[in-house]
């Protein structure tokens, strides 16, 4: 026995065994080949499928995250709108119709019911632009 013998130990291999390796030897590569294209296919498989699940759970993360401000948000938005209103109501104030009946010169008339008007057409924009910011 030399190290050559050791290195391939085919020729101690019984003389079936080796005419069965020699014989098939194209189908069992081609096999081999196939078996581990298949385990290459299956392990970037299961990488896509692993990456896709991280991206939806990163998205529903971040929609319950925006859905949670905007909830948030809305909640407080709901409450200013009433000092909101009574505010512009305030600051705009329209005059009533017995102030206006009550005025004793045609040019006061005239000024009130420029007042009404600006102070109605005021209220009602800033009423629209408020709420429209707040929305």
């Amino acid at each position: 026995r030399t190290m050559w013998n050791l290195l391939y130990p085919a020729q101690y291999l019984g003389r079936g065994l080796q005419w069965f390796l020699v014989q098939r030897r194209r189908p069992l590569l081609i096999t081999t080949a196939l078996l581990f294209a298949g385990y290459l296919g299956a392990k970037h498989a299961f990488k896509l499928a692993v990456q896709r699940r991280e991206k939806q759970r990163v998205l529903a993360r971040t929609t319950a995250f925006y859905e949670n401000a905007q909830q948030t948000s809305d909640n407080t938005i709901i409450s200013f709108i009433p000092k909101l209103l009574s505010k512009l109501v305030t600051l705009l104030e329209v005059p009533n119709s017995s102030q206006l009946r009550n005025a004793e010169t045609k040019e006061a008339k005239l000024a009130l019911w420029d007042q009404v008007k600006i102070n109605s057409f005021s209220r009602v924009f800033g009423t629209v632009y408020a709420l429209t910011l707040l929305e």
